[in-house]
């Protein structure tokens, strides 16, 4: 982290946007797959936002912007392991926004629904993934640039401001 806020002289911003998702009913769940999960959707952002966070404390005014998912809110069967990662990026980064109140580092979250993006690749069980391109194919989906579009929002706001979630979705998911 160092190294790179060297070359290119500080850090005022993070994106966390690492995810995978994998479906499957609790009993018949691989457990590794879990890990995997757990490993990339939040202990991976929590370990980037540890490196950073000296950094962005130096240049304040920072940001922080976590990308989670309706997901993080809602839930479907099928999905336990999912939606505990984005349930927990929602819970650590409130908590890291009270933590950071005095600093000039805000913590703000997105929460994307259906969005065009390789997230169905890493599902797992063909079946499961094949039902949600199904419902993907009829209808609008986000795109990169709708979610990017939020993440400037949150950013460009005043340094007093912060926004501390933004749930973004298609138009006709319910």
């Amino acid at each position: 982290m160092a190294a790179a806020t060297d070359e290119f002289g500080g850090l005022d911003l993070i994106v966390n946007a690492a995810g995978i998702m994998p479906l499957a009913p609790v009993l018949d769940a691989d457990v590794a797959t879990w890990r995997r999960a757990v490993d990339t959707n939040l202990l991976g952002l929590m370990l980037v936002t540890h490196a950073a966070l000296p950094h962005l404390i130096e240049a304040a005014p920072a940001d922080i912007v976590n990308i989670s998912s309706i997901g993080g809110r809602e839930t479907f069967p099928g999905a336990a392991a999912y939606h505990a990662t984005k349930f927990g990026v929602l819970g650590f980064s409130e908590s890291l926004r009270k933590e950071l109140t005095t600093t000039g580092v805000r913590v703000s979250v997105v929460e994307p629904g259906y969005t065009e993006t390789e997230l169905f690749t890493s599902i797992g069980d063909r079946e499961r993934q094949q039902a949600l391109e199904d419902v993907m194919a009829t209808q609008q989906n986000l795109t990169g640039a709708d979610v990017a579009a939020a993440i400037l929002h949150i950013v460009s706001r005043p340094p007093h401001v912060v926004v501390n979630a933004v749930q973004v979705r298609p138009t006709v998911q319910a």
